[in-house]
């Protein structure tokens, strides 16, 4: 599986990633949101850029995690002139720098990366569960998860552990999956 990431062009991630957030950006999710929460890419990801320049385009609140501890983050509001920086400690993450706090119960989606997903709104991340953990701490003020993937990397089942949560939903630059009914379209 990671092989075949780190064999995924720059050509192809820019191109995918932009009918992903073309597909975003016309969801009722969208529409109807104030506060999106996603995620920076890093290295192989889907790409969240075009899709936070159209957020931004549409006055929305984007937020960014930042890594609060070895297993902990929260996320904070940036604009589009907000510095991010690398942090050693994770990967190289991009993260805010003197990013603003926000409340959580005020964030209406939540955008999250995949390695690998299924059907059933069961994903791998890196391993290091931040997200995750997130979602258990803030379960009650979770609204909508939205997972963004490429097709290829979508399966029919994967292994999953008990502290994984499920997202609500996947795009893919293909299709888009309602976990809770199953239903593709």
């Amino acid at each position: 599986m990671v092989a075949r990431r780190k064999r995924l062009s720059r050509g192809f991630i820019e191109y995918t990633s932009r009918i992903i957030a073309d597909k975003l950006i016309q969801s009722e999710q969208f529409k109807k949101a104030k506060a999106i929460a996603c995620y920076y890419p890093l290295g192989k990801e889907v790409s969240t850029v075009p899709f936070i320049g159209e957020c931004f385009k549409a006055n929305k609140t984007v937020l960014i995690p930042r890594v609060t501890d070895g297993t902990n983050m929260v996320f904070e509001k940036i604009s589009p002139k907000l510095e991010l920086k690398s942090t050693p400690g994770y990967c190289f993450l991009k993260e805010p720098v003197n990013g603003e706090s926000f409340d959580p119960d005020k964030i209406d989606w939540y955008i999250v990366p995949a390695i690998s997903g299924d059907f059933q709104g069961n994903r791998i991340g890196k391993g290091y569960g931040f997200f995750d953990n997130y979602f258990a701490k803030h379960n009650h003020k979770v609204n909508a998860i939205t997972m963004i993937i490429f097709d290829d990397f979508l399966f029919n089942r994967i292994n999953k552990e008990d502290s994984d949560v499920p997202v609500d939903n996947i795009f893919t630059e293909r299709k888009i999956i309602d976990c809770k009914k199953f239903k593709i379209t």
